[in-house]
């Protein structure tokens, strides 16, 4: 628009006393909305630290093992660009994974026929860890915690802990990790397109606690990413509140 428009504008003009109680309630929902957002950002640091913190002891008074030793199986997704269909199947590439969560609007997607002939050896499934061993986003880890069928490029490694050795979280946490990101950096070969390769992971140094001090540690983040979940619905419905208080005094 314009100057002279602009001044044509036409706008509703409340009372002051009705304005000065607009404002208060915008402002009391604005503290509201601020706070909860500190809170997040303070129990992320509080986990952040957590994590930190437990993997520094562990590396101190467990025994480090190669990652390969830990698991399964290290290995990664189909080498052959399969055909893609509008639906199916969801298919994981590296940008799918690379925020650290499952971006299922960034996947393309196989036939069922597809998906059973690439998965014909070794299905990823839950407690599986996945991991971008490609690309600028290279060294991100992520746990399979969900039970829905996918399968996935070979640009990303596929961990599957042994169960008498390892959990997937905590190997996710680990990976994820200042150490982890240290040997990540380490061992990426390549400047346009760094690459962690499947040797070069599986030869990571992973400090090995108990099993039950896995499940201690594991039990412990559980219990922030849920406090964590209640925050980020209140912040939602805060924010949602905001919305509709504004839209109710200017309409």
């Amino acid at each position: 628009t314009n100057w002279t428009s602009l001044a044509e504008f036409e706008y509703a003009l409340p009372p002051m006393n009705e304005q000065m109680r607009i404002v208060d309630l915008l402002g009391a929902i604005d503290e509201q909305v601020v706070s909860v957002a500190n809170a997040i950002d303070t129990l992320s640091q509080v986990k952040a630290a957590f994590v930190e913190k437990f993997i520094s002891a562990s590396s101190e008074s467990c025994p480090t093992i190669a990652l390969a030793e830990g698991c399964t199986r290290v290995t990664d997704g189909t080498h052959q660009p399969p055909t893609f269909t509008d639906h199916g199947i969801p298919f994981f590439l590296v940008k799918t994974i690379s925020s650290g969560f499952v971006d299922w609007t960034s996947t393309k997607f196989v036939s069922k026929e597809t998906y059973d002939e690439l998965t014909r050896r070794v299905r990823p499934k839950r407690g599986d860890v996945l991991y971008t061993a490609v690309g600028a986003t290279y060294g991100v880890a992520l746990l399979v915690d969900f039970d829905e069928a996918f399968v996935f490029q070979r640009h990303i490694a596929h961990i599957i802990p042994n169960p008498e050795k390892l959990i997937g979280r905590y190997v996710e946490e680990f990976l994820n990790s200042r150490a982890g990101k240290r040997q990540s950096d380490r061992c990426a070969i390549g400047s346009a397109q760094p690459t962690v390769t499947l040797k070069s992971l599986s030869s990571f140094k992973i400090p090995l606690p108990t099993i039950e001090e896995q499940k201690a540690f594991v039990a412990e983040l559980e219990s922030i990413a849920a406090a964590l979940g209640r925050l980020e619905g209140r912040l939602q419905s805060s924010t949602a509140i905001r919305a509709s208080a504004l839209n109710g005094v200017l309409l």
